[in-house]
């Protein structure tokens, strides 16, 4: 099957014209993704299931084999033109080059696989069948990196940056066209990383993905109105503005560091777990409509969903991710799609950034930790703050002096 843009493009377009004419937020799926595996052969500090369990933790009573997951993404192939795999880790799963040649024979576009990169150099048949190489990487110095992802240190961040330029090295001598994203989940104590991370970015012509760290659904509470935070993305959004690769649009970069509300459309990105469950509304909520193997329809299968847990919800301020950000707000801003056209058509730029000198290194909680930590909406935050109510400020390790009544009963 030929694959090409033009049908994702259409979509795009097709829910911005949907969301004006109607007062619901169902919107027609842009980018699958389907959660292949929930184990990981890194425990990283803040990475979780949504439920505060560690991925190599999260028991995985049944996986879909192979054939069970072709069936999956053929279900998903009438319905959505972009697909992404994810985890836990795919490469974990043996079957993940059999599995792509089938996405890539859908007819995707586009098509993406998020990795930690450990073991790429078994499955470099993968990159065959991908437009987006997304590599999580939260600091460039191994010894700092090894510390992140909380395996010892038995090199596994060296491993990892020299699968990145492997990758590199395989897709110049194949001549492939996929590109790589560079994932980078930052806490207030990894700011100094991710400048790290973004000056590799722009040496090695990566696109850049910075995330703020989300606490249960919340932003981490010690980014909120951090000045190092607001700092480093007012200089991702002066790169970017200069022609940086950094994914996201103005709109929801500004979203992402201000931590302001947005209007979501999480059906955009229809989330499958191992099992064939297809969630609904969203991954946060961890809330399941059906199955598909046992349904064997995406439109009913969200039927389902809708009937059990009532239409897409009004949401607070949560959920600062680009996997939802980005598509909502050029859903509700179409103007912006324009200017992120324009801006990867045109040529690649090498900018410089503006780096400030770097702090004493400090270590994130560990994840067992992380789920006692502060998880509020920002607007809280912000008013504890003027009330001169909170300890250990602009860390994750933020508290609350004396909790008020009412913060009490939450």
């Amino acid at each position: 099957m030929r694959r090409t843009p033009i049908p994702f493009v259409k979509r795009l377009f097709g829910n911005a014209i949907r969301a004006r004419l109607s007062d619901d937020k169902m919107s027609k799926p842009l980018v699958a993704s389907l959660y292949i595996t929930t184990k990981c052969n890194f425990r990283c500090t803040y990475c979780d299931d949504g439920t505060g369990t560690l991925y190599p933790d999260v028991p995985e009573t049944h996986r879909m084999e192979t054939e069970q997951a072709k069936q999956v993404i053929s279900i998903m192939a009438k319905v959505t033109p972009g697909f992404n795999v994810t985890g836990g880790e795919p490469t974990m799963r043996k079957d993940i080059v059999e599995l792509y040649e089938h996405i890539h024979a859908q007819g995707f576009y586009p098509i993406t696989l998020n990795t930690n990169a450990s073991l790429l150099e078994r499955y470099k048949k993968v990159m065959h069948y991908i437009d987006w190489l997304v590599v999580s990487v939260d600091a460039v110095n191994p010894e700092r990196f090894d510390e992140l992802i909380d395996v010892g240190k038995g090199g596994q961040a060296v491993k990892v940056m020299a699968n990145l330029e492997m990758s590199r090295e395989y897709k110049k001598e194949h001549k492939l066209p996929f590109e790589t994203m560079i994932n980078s989940v930052i806490t207030p104590e990894t700011i100094d990383d991710a400048w790290e991370v973004f000056e590799y970015c722009i040496a090695n012509r990566y696109m850049w993905s910075p995330m703020g760290h989300v606490n249960g659904k919340y932003p981490n509470a010690g980014l909120i109105d951090n000045p190092r935070w607001v700092e480093l993305m007012n200089e991702v959004i002066r790169a970017k503005k200069q022609g940086a690769w950094v994914y996201g649009n103005l709109r929801s970069l500004r979203i992402m560091r201000d931590f302001t509300r947005y209007e979501c459309y999480p059906t955009t990105r229809p989330i499958v777990y191992p099992n064939g469950d297809l969630l609904y509304p969203c991954g946060p909520f961890q809330t399941r409509a059906a199955n598909l193997l046992e349904v064997g329809d995406y439109q009913k299968a969200l039927t389902i969903g809708i009937n059990k847990h009532g239409p897409v919800p009004v949401c607070d301020n949560r959920c600062h991710v680009g996997c939802y950000s980005e598509a909502s707000t050029l859903i509700e801003q179409p103007s912006l799609m324009v200017m992120e056209a324009a801006r990867w058509l045109s040529p690649y730029k090498y900018v410089t950034i503006n780096k400030p000198a770097r702090h004493a290194p400090m270590v994130p909680p560990k994840m067992n930790d992380f789920r006692d930590l502060l998880a509020l909406p920002p607007e809280e935050i912000r008013e504890m703050r003027a009330q001169g109510r909170l300890e250990n400020d602009f860390t994750s390790r933020i508290r609350i002096r004396e909790i008020a009544e009412p913060l009490a009963a939450r």
